[in-house]
């Protein structure tokens, strides 16, 4: 195992070797490269071949990677067992909050979209509450499931339930699955999808570790290399809707409520003068 480590490290430094060169070279690489000791000129040529190509957008080469899993299948075996994690009486408590499932309300209420979310159905039932009953909801193929609302958050579940084998093994991993459920309620999704990145890097083979939390700002992970050279991971997620997104929601619906009163008849016309703010500085004419 030591020869086959130190053989990989000297690979890695003849590559990076070549590919600093590769990068000096620019657009002369074609004519230096004949001038060049064969040794060298395989490292640099080597480089050029592994140096990453654009994404592929053809949808029949995407359609030709094969298959690696299923949501379906990952939650199968993996939701139970984060199930078995949550305290039961917290979960039964949120759960009675609602907002995690369409209601009749919902049906007949304006259909709004904001950056992929479904807005307007703040409940105070805790994030990662919902996300795992959104997770469950797709499970159990409940027809009343919010598609929008669950579109990232069964995913992230998925994977986590996935990953919880691998997790143990990662120091400070369950300190961060107690906070999924504790009090600091906005960074608990931030929280589920450090220990999905941290499970992917252990999975992977890497020697992760959380690091731990202070009054100053730190990074999330730390990854130790077999040189004795650590690298710093700062995991970010994609952020929900910021307070300013809901106030400008919230005014858009306002908008449509009062001009709903007025457009209930055909061929009529509707202008609006707004005055103030909110649904009061509203008045259709």
């Amino acid at each position: 195992p030591e020869a086959r480590e130190a053989a990989r490290l000297e690979a890695e430094r003849l590559r990076r070797a070549g590919m600093d060169l590769l990068s000096r070279l620019g657009s002369r690489i074609e004519d230096e490269l004949g001038s060049l000791p064969e040794g060298l000129r395989a490292v640099i040529e080597g480089a050029v071949e592994s140096t990453p190509r654009p994404i592929v957008t053809d949808r029949s080469a995407l359609e030709a990677v094969p298959t690696t899993g299923t949501l379906e299948s990952m939650l199968e075996r993996g939701l139970a067992s984060l199930l078995g994690r949550v305290p039961t009486g917290w979960l039964a408590r949120e759960e009675e909050k609602g907002g995690h499932r369409l209601t009749l309300a919902d049906l007949g209420a304006p259909f709004s979209l904001l950056s992929n979310i479904r807005a307007g159905r703040g409940t105070g039932q805790h994030p990662f509450a919902r996300a795992l009953l959104q997770a469950r909801d797709f499970a159990d193929d409940r027809v009343d499931r919010d598609v929008f609302a669950s579109a990232l958050s069964v995913a992230e579940i998925a994977r986590l339930g996935e990953l919880l084998p691998v997790l143990h093994g990662v120091p400070g991993s369950d300190e961060r699955v107690r906070q999924l459920w504790g009090k600091d309620r906005p960074r608990a999704m931030n929280t589920l999808y450090e220990l999905v990145v941290a499970g992917a890097l252990a999975e992977f083979g890497r020697d992760v570790e959380f690091v731990p939390e202070t009054d100053r700002k730190t990074p999330d992970l730390r990854v130790h290399d077999a040189t004795g050279v650590s690298t710093f991971v700062e995991c970010k997620r994609k952020r929900g809707l910021t307070r300013a997104e809901i106030a400008e929601e919230r005014a858009v619906r306002e908008l449509f409520d009062v001009l709903a009163g007025r457009a209930d008849r055909p061929f009529c016309r509707i202008g609006t003068e707004t005055r103030g703010k909110g649904s009061a500085g509203l008045r259709p004419t």
